[in-house]
C-alpha cells in the first residue's frame, strides 16, 4: 500500500478551491516510525487520481511546534455540484489537521 501526505496547498485565484498540492511519500522507517520523501508539486487533478487509485492512502501532514510532520486526517474526493472532483479532508475538530489549514505555496 502506498502512503502519501499533503504538506502544502495552492488555492485558485478566487480562493475557493485547491488548485495544486505539494505532497511527499510516507516511508516506513527503520529507526523512526516513519519518514517522508522529497516534496512533489502536482495539480489537483493529479492528486485526485492518486487518491482514487486502489491501495493508496493520502493524509494531511501538518507540522507540529517543533517543525516535524504529524499525521493529519485522511483526504478524500468530493464531487461538487458542477461535477468537478475536489479534494477534502475529514473534519476532526483540530483545525491544523484540515487540508485548507496547511501552508500555501
Amino acid at each position: 500500500m502506498a502512503r502519501y501526505g499533503i504538506t502544502r496547498i495552492r488555492l485558485n485565484l478566487q480562493g475557493t478551491h485547491i488548485y495544486a498540492v505539494e505532497y511527499r511519500g510516507i516511508i516506513p522507517g527503520r529507526h523512526a516510525r516513519w519518514q517522508v520523501g522529497p516534496a512533489i508539486q502536482i495539480a489537483r487533478v493529479g492528486m485526485v487520481d492518486i487518491v482514487r487509485t486502489p491501495g493508496n492512502r493520502v493524509i494531511t501532514l501538518p507540522r507540529d511546534a517543533n517543525g516535524n510532520y504529524d499525521r493529519g486526517q485522511p483526504v478524500f474526493i468530493e464531487v461538487g455540484p458542477d461535477g468537478i472532483e475536489y479534494l477534502e479532508s475529514v473534519a476532526d475538530g483540530t483545525e491544523g489537521n484540515n487540508l485548507r489549514a496547511l501552508p500555501r505555496f
